[in-house]
């Protein structure tokens, strides 16, 4: 808990609470200094995560609203050959074809991945 209140809220996430986790959540604020020491986490590798798009909508709002994470997701699942996925795509009301072009999601994304490229790359996939 309190790794996640010390990070920027838009690269947390933090779980939804029912009423049954409130009050055990709410334990937190008794708890000494010491059961709040996240260093541990050191220890692990860091992961590369930089120009690696994840399936969050960092980069909303989009000008032409497409649904990023749709299209990348439904992309990555027709790299494997997700004939279910392919479908999905192709029934997409916007698709990667209708980016404008415009970087607003570039700007936007705190992973740095340049998603209006990415969306050329899906565009010439799919044969548009």
């Amino acid at each position: 808990m309190q790794y996640a209140l010390d990070k920027l809220s838009i690269l947390t996430v933090l779980p939804g609470i029912r009423n049954d986790d409130l009050t055990r959540t709410l334990h937190y604020l008794e708890v000494f200094d010491v059961e709040k020491d996240y260093s541990i986490l050191r220890i692990f590798p860091i992961l590369e995560n930089c120009n690696q798009f994840v399936y969050y909508k960092h980069c909303h709002p989009c000008s032409k609203e497409l649904d990023t994470t749709l299209i990348n997701k439904y992309y990555d699942l027709a790299c494997l050959k997700d004939e279910l996925a392919i479908d999905h795509y192709h029934h997409l009301a916007l698709k990667a074809s209708d980016c404008i072009v415009c970087h607003h999601c570039d700007k936007r994304c705190p992973f740095h991945v340049q998603q209006s490229e990415h969306m050329q790359e899906i565009t010439d996939y799919f044969h548009e």
